[in-house]
């Protein structure tokens, strides 16, 4: 991603790697951007109640020179409580556990 303009997509596999290949264009900073929503059926999004229904996300900045990034979700414990503002991983949890529940009803009702 750079500025708004989206330069490439893709999704990741049942263990959370990816690759995306895009041809860059001018200059400025460029970002790497995670949503919390699946890419095939079921189609399932976390979203954000409290900000417009945006669907929750992780990312980071590149620095141009960059072949890899990766991208970890935080939990936000700080060793006595959670820290809000860290607390990444919790849309992609529930992410993870809608997907599980929903593929397993799924293959039920098919037998």
């Amino acid at each position: 991603m750079k500025g708004t303009a989206v330069l490439a997509t893709g999704a990741t596999d049942a263990t959370g790697h990816y690759s995306v290949n895009y041809t860059e264009s001018g200059t400025g900073q460029l970002a790497v951007v995670v949503l919390s929503q699946t890419a095939a059926m079921p189609v399932i999004k976390v979203q954000d109640n409290t900000d417009g229904n945006a669907i929750w996300a992780v990312g980071a900045n590149l620095d141009g020179t960059q072949t890899t990034q990766d991208l970890r979700a935080t939990h936000g414990w700080t060793g006595t409580s959670y820290s809000a503002a860290a607390r990444v991983a919790a849309p992609f949890a529930v992410l993870d556990s809608m997907y599980t529940a929903a593929k397993a009803f799924i293959a039920a009702r098919r037998r």
